[in-house]
């Protein structure tokens, strides 16, 4: 082997562009219509310049590599997300992977998830989850951290978060997401960088780094620097160390009050007095007071102030989640009178619910109150 040091063989899949990063060693990199070269693309170069045999390749050529002559391999998000060869080669498990296309994980493509197009505010940071990962080695970050991985760019596209739904899966990193009322992402995160045990995928190790590849030549020094972790953790014979986080609500209150959870339902019911609860809006911006079994690695959505005012009509719910899994609690409210637990639409609290035109209408004395989807307006 060249200069004594064992030569690894590495497969870089993209499409357009590129991507890529192994040491010592040689890939393929899939660019579909353009094939440029290893100098062309940032990533290419930058895993050629730590040493590693960087191989070109278009994904319509993939059906000639002769696999086994490789050690890992890399999707680029510029391979076509919907490309066959593509999804077999990320499905197979033949080769230890880097995939940063996360919008194969769509329905009708690997099904393993639903990716995102970003946060155009907060597109350039991602927030450590599991800090004790290798691939975090030498950031010192602990658990809620940033790194920006991305320097300033005027693209919109950039880190590219997906709502992982693979059962097993880790998530190692989150960033937020952007939707039409949320194009700042400033709401709930989604994973944007988990692993695939290898055990579940033929014995060969798998993260999913989406980042758009119009942005690879703006990765940051800390970017440049996780690439180059991710590539060595690929290639090493280190396992992460990872457990599965319980997801559970054990304790659920308000102002005080104490809910009863039903585990095996996935329910909490609150009983409130009817009296005090005759002035609806003063539920109108509540923070529960929620205890999660798992507090290290579980969430819980909401988080913040919620509008629990029909909660004896319309339950809330409340979802615990690793960023991977999720489990969804509905949250209601029975109202009590000192005669014993009443029916919530009686004399002492005098409403009704209708249905018009396909919302929710709450009728109570001279005020309504219309629930659209989620918001109370």
């Amino acid at each position: 082997m060249r200069n004594g040091m064992k030569k690894y063989w590495i497969l870089f899949v993209m499409v357009l562009l590129a991507c890529g990063c192994f040491a010592d060693a040689r890939a393929i990199l899939v660019v579909g219509k353009n094939l440029g070269s290893v100098d062309n693309d940032s990533i290419a170069k930058l895993l050629a310049d730590k040493g590693y045999n960087v191989t070109m390749c278009k994904q319509a050529d993939l059906g000639t590599v002769q696999l086994t002559d490789f050690d890992a391999a890399v999707i680029s998000e510029n391979a076509d997300a919907d490309n066959e060869a593509v999804l077999n080669l990320i499905r197979g498990g033949q080769l230890p992977m880097l995939n940063m296309q996360g919008f194969s994980y769509a329905p009708g493509r690997l099904n393993w998830g639903a990716p995102h197009t970003g946060a155009i505010n907060n597109k350039l940071d991602i927030y450590v989850e599991r800090p004790e990962h290798p691939i975090f080695k030498g950031f010192n970050k602990e658990q809620g951290q940033s790194i920006r991985i991305l320097k300033e760019n005027g693209e919109v596209r950039g880190i590219l978060p997906i709502q992982v739904d693979l059962p097993g899966t880790f998530c190692l990193a989150t960033a937020y997401t952007r939707s039409i009322d949320d194009v700042d992402g400033t709401g709930e995160p989604q994973t944007s960088i988990h692993e695939i045990p290898a055990e579940m995928r033929g014995g060969s190790k798998y993260i999913c780094l989406p980042i758009a590849t119009t942005v690879t030549d703006c990765l940051s020094d800390d970017g440049k620097k996780l690439i180059l972790n991710i590539i060595s953790y690929l290639l090493s014979e280190e396992s992460a160390e990872l457990d599965l986080p319980f997801l559970e609500i054990s304790a659920f209150s308000i102002e005080g009050f104490d809910a009863q959870i039903n585990q095996a339902q996935n329910t909490i019911e609150l009983a409130m007095d009817a009296e005090e609860f005759k002035d609806m809006d003063s539920l109108k911006a509540v923070k529960p007071e929620i205890t999660l079994a798992d507090p290290t690695y579980s969430h819980v959505y909401p988080n913040e102030e919620v509008d629990l005012r029909f909660c004896p009509y319309v339950p809330k719910t409340f979802v615990v989640t690793d960023y991977i899994s999720r489990r969804a609690y509905s949250f209601s409210i029975r109202l009590w009178r000192k005669e014993g637990i009443e029916d919530t639409e009686d004399e002492i609290v005098p409403a009704r619910k209708e249905w018009q035109n396909g919302q929710i209408v709450i009728i109570r004395g001279n005020n309504k109150y219309t629930i659209t989807g989620l918001k109370i307006q």
